[in-house]
């Protein structure tokens, strides 16, 4: 079975992509199942300290942030997921205390957009590559008409050099 060129290219592309995402993918961390010190850590970075600007909860000493980080310890200890720990935080002290954006709605937007314009500007670079790669090829046969052109030329070229030697 025979593929052409830009089948090939293609799947080639497709298997680099794969092996990204296998890399990715498992660089996310030892572990499946985090501890409750880790959880209420990856939490407490996610909340901004009322009192502070540009500290997370995990980061300042702020009674407030020390309270916070109590009641996120409270909650993993009692059993509450993520995101209801995240829903009760935001509740309590208001949606600008979220570091981490919401990723549906309109927000989520803001980080699907980027990514599809990426690959959409990395799809039309590949296909102007690939379009420009074959017309350069199509280009590159010289007609009889360029060749005898070019003959003639060099032919004249080479009796003006024999003249002027002596």
């Amino acid at each position: 079975m025979v593929l052409s060129r830009l089948v090939r290219q293609v799947l080639w592309i497709l298997a680099v992509a794969a092996l990204v995402a296998i890399f990715a993918l498992a660089g996310r961390g030892d572990s499946l199942l985090p501890t409750n010190e880790e959880r209420v850590e990856a939490l407490a970075e996610q909340f901004a300290c009322p009192e502070c600007s540009g500290q997370s909860v995990a980061q300042s000493n702020a009674a407030v942030a020390q309270n916070i980080e109590r009641a996120v310890t409270e909650l993993v200890n009692g059993g509450a997921s993520d995101e209801q720990i995240r829903a009760r935080i935001t509740d309590r002290f208001g949606e600008q205390v979220s570091l981490v954006p919401a990723s549906s709605g309109v927000v989520g937007l803001v980080w699907v957009i980027p990514v599809v314009v990426g690959l959409v500007a990395l799809a039309a670079i590949a296909a102007v590559l690939l379009r420009w790669r074959r017309d350069v090829g199509a280009q590159g046969k010289a007609s009889p008409a360029d060749r005898a052109l070019v003959e003639a030329f060099l032919a004249e070229r080479i009796e003006l050099t024999e003249t002027d030697q002596p």
